[in-house]
């Protein structure tokens, strides 16, 4: 074969370190149980089971591994999440990469009145100084945990929410674009 080792051998080759990538046209689609699979880059039009089976190969647990991605060039969402509908009910997808989205989800944490910018700054000055301890962090989040205390159960929840997607959404933008922003940067 092209890659110097045999078809049968591809799915344990693939966990060697030295083979970090692999590069398949309608193969593993089905049957191909790898947890070390964490990122799917798809350019064919996929629906219905096929779209299903192809993406669910991201979804074997794996020590360390959070939150898999997809970054889809042929397929609308609205088509893979139907494909889920029958099997999850409801599906939700992250639509696009507009790094925007990070300052709408920024507005909307500030409105809950939890941290304030020089709240992020004092944090961040102590955080970065390598020569402070982490007990001087301690007065900073206190200050924090008690507004965030103060707020109603759903509130809590609801911010909770709005952070996890705020965090997730940095996490995988700065994978694929620079940010040269420094307060994006201190924020997550």
């Amino acid at each position: 074969s092209m890659n110097g080792f045999t078809e049968a051998q591809t799915a344990l080759t693939f966990r060697k370190p030295e083979y970090r990538i692999l590069i398949v046209a309608n193969k593993f689609q089905t049957g191909f149980d790898e947890p070390l699979l964490y990122a799917m880059y798809v350019d064919k039009k996929l629906a219905g089971v096929a779209a299903v089976q192809t993406l669910s190969r991201l979804d074997r647990p794996y020590e360390g591994k959070e939150n898999p991605i997809v970054m889809d060039f042929a397929n609308d969402p609205d088509t893979i999440e139907k494909a889920f509908e029958p099997y999850y009910g409801h599906t939700s997808l992250s639509h696009g990469t507009d790094p925007n989205i990070l300052y709408d989800f920024q507005r909307q944490l500030e409105d809950f009145h939890i941290f304030a910018g020089d709240d992020i700054e004092k944090f961040a000055k102590i955080f970065y100084d390598r020569r402070n301890k982490q007990d001087k962090l301690f007065p900073v989040i206190d200050e924090v945990v008690t507004r965030f205390n103060d707020l109603e159960i759903e509130e809590q929840e609801k911010f909770r929410k709005l952070l996890r997607d705020y965090l997730r959404t940095y996490a995988f933008l700065s994978q694929i674009i620079s940010f040269s922003d420094m307060d994006r940067r201190r924020n997550s």
